[in-house]
């Protein structure tokens, strides 16, 4: 029996360069395998038109990535322990999370074709 286990590298963000971490890894590498995507580049719609780059008409975005941050404790009067432990520190955490496309469901901007 054949090994067809296909390696994927570890998503980057297409604009910066910087690996996903996190939950966002194994999210990134499941949209890549259910869109069939060799490229391990990911961007927002913005940040594809920042590159000069569009997403292509009709395409859905393969994937949402989330960035987990600390909410500012003096905007909070419920801060409240996040982690436990020697790491345990007063606040809450918030999150945002963004639409991706893979670099090859995105194609040249027209006018930077030109």
């Amino acid at each position: 029996m054949e090994n067809n286990t296909e390696t994927f590298s570890t998503p980057v963000n297409a604009l910066t360069g910087k690996a996903y971490q996190g939950s966002n890894v194994p999210e990134l590498i499941g949209a890549m395998i259910e869109g069939g995507y060799s490229d391990p580049r990911f961007f927002t719609y913005r940040q594809a038109i920042e590159m000069g780059r569009v997403v292509k008409k009709g395409q859905k975005a393969a994937a949402r990535v989330t960035r987990w941050f600390p909410v500012d404790e003096k905007k909070s009067e419920k801060a409240k322990p996040v982690m436990e432990g020697k790491k345990a520190r007063q606040g809450r955490m918030g999150s945002k999370s963004w639409a991706v496309f893979n670099y090859e469901q995105t194609e040249v901007l027209a006018e930077k074709a030109a």
